[in-house]
């Protein structure tokens, strides 16, 4: 076995100093609150098939952290304010091993260990890069690359371009297009630009309306009955494949009813969390892309964009089941104008008490899954499987929908506070409910409800 690796190289030249998103400045004071829980630590692994070039792969990744000044951050606080301190010089560690003398069963459990040990690690926001890579050799053309980053420097949309775009460098490279430089997308202070520029007074003013009276956060209703020594500590997730046929008629909604899949899959989660908890008026954190459309070419910009937003829905039972979710799509589109909008602002206008959660459970509808593989595997003689992901929220419990060969809802949930057993009855009534919604039936929303 032989392994080396090239560290982050120690604070380089400063480059730029700008503040934090908002969203950022969230996630930051989750992570400094509780280091150690490894809080919006997110890891991606996938096996290569083929022929791998590791040294043009480092470079693609090294020309990349170059690049892109946000992958340069580390975060400092200035009289209180946190800031990006971009610096210059910084190498991005990538370590290499060779597994081919061990078994199967060997690399295994020695993989299983080095991602316990990465995570374990974490990573210190003061350092920069906030980001690794783990490249393991375990055959002559069979690698399993580990990808670890904090959620402060990239969203899933921003991981998948910055993916494409090294693997699409990596190919020039493979072919001997070494000169060849690819484009510069628009930095990332742009955007902290464009949101500091925002005025707050209309914001304030929808967000003070759709939540006035709203009080209490919607009790999940799940909790372990009593939590004794034995109870496991941190988090873990459940998956249930979601039917094919649902996942069609889910995707044909646009065309046969004028209604986005995100509406339905957020309307089931809502009238779900009514039947649990027994209350008509629920308020759940929904994520949203946060690109703005009137910043040229956000579509490519790389950064943390996505924002978590309040989405509160009122259950009448005896409303029809194609009025709420038309209301619900109404609802949807006047928040748009102010889904830039951080949490924190949002939550000291709620009438909720100070100090306390709007919400316990986020609800993530997403475009693509979180690992995917880039477009060009063929070109580049490279088969991606993707071997998992792991990330990490503070909320309670956390549902998402995620597309891949199948389209899957993935619950993460506190293992303090609720029963596997219970989470999966809560993901199979999840998914038996959202079968209805997407034939928007003629019926009541009580006939939905009671069948839950």
């Amino acid at each position: 076995m032989h392994g080396n690796v090239s560290a982050g190289t120690p604070a380089g030249d400063i480059e730029d100093v700008y503040p934090l998103s908002p969203l950022q400045q969230g996630l930051l004071f989750h992570t400094l609150l509780d280091p150690e829980s490894g809080m919006y630590f997110e890891q991606l692994q996938w096996e290569l098939r083929g022929a791998l070039d590791a040294e043009l792969l480092q470079r693609a990744w090294q020309e990349a952290l170059d690049r892109h000044a946000v992958l340069r951050t580390s975060i400092v606080s200035d009289e209180g304010e946190p800031l990006h301190v971009i610096r210059q010089g910084i190498t991005l560690p990538f370590a290499t091993d060779d597994l081919r003398g061990e078994t199967p069963r060997e690399q295994e459990q020695w993989l299983a260990d080095l991602l316990a040990a990465d995570r374990a690690r974490g990573f210190d926001p003061q350092t920069a890069p906030l980001m690794r890579l783990h490249l393991v050799r375990t055959g002559n053309e069979t690698h399993v690359l580990v990808w670890s980053f904090h959620h402060l420097l990239l969203d899933g949309w921003s991981s998948a371009t910055l993916l494409g775009e090294i693997f699409s460098r990596y190919g020039e490279l493979k072919s001997g297009a070494t000169d060849v430089k690819p484009l510069v997308s628009r930095p990332y202070r742009e955007y902290v630009a464009w949101l500091r520029g925002r005025d707050l007074a209309a914001a304030e003013e929808y967000w003070r309306g759709a939540l006035a009276g709203f009080d209490t956060a919607t009790p999940l209703g799940l909790d372990r009955p009593e939590r004794g020594e034995d109870v496991a500590e941190g988090r873990a997730g459940h998956r249930l494949p979601i039917p094919q046929e649902v996942a069609e008629r889910l995707a044909a909604l646009p065309q046969s009813h004028r209604l986005t899949a995100n509406t339905v899959a957020q309307a089931a989660w809502a009238l779900l969390l009514t039947r649990i908890s027994g209350e008509h008026d629920v308020v759940f954190g929904a994520t949203v892309s946060g690109r703005p459309a009137e910043l040229p070419g956000v579509e490519n910009m790389v950064g943390l964009f996505i924002n978590t937003l309040p989405v509160r829905v009122r259950i009448d039972e005896d409303e029809r089941v194609r009025d709420l979710l038309a209301r619900l799509q109404r609802e949807q589109a006047a928040a748009r104008d102010f889904e830039h909008t951080s949490l924190d602002a949002i939550r000291g206008w709620a009438d909720v008490p100070s100090g306390e959660p709007l919400f316990e459970s986020l609800f993530a509808y997403e475009n693509y899954p979180l690992g995917a593989a880039p477009d060009n595997e063929e070109s580049i003689g490279l088969e991606f499987v993707s071997k998992g992901a792991q990330a990490h929220t503070n909320y309670p419990l956390t549902a998402a929908i995620v597309p891949g060969q199948d389209l899957t809802l993935d619950l993460f949930y506190d293992r303090r506070s609720f029963e596997p057993e219970v989470i999966a009855r809560l993901a199979e009534a999840y998914v038996r409910l959202l079968g209805q919604l997407v034939d928007v039936p003629d019926t009541t929303v009580s006939d939905l409800v009671g069948v839950v």
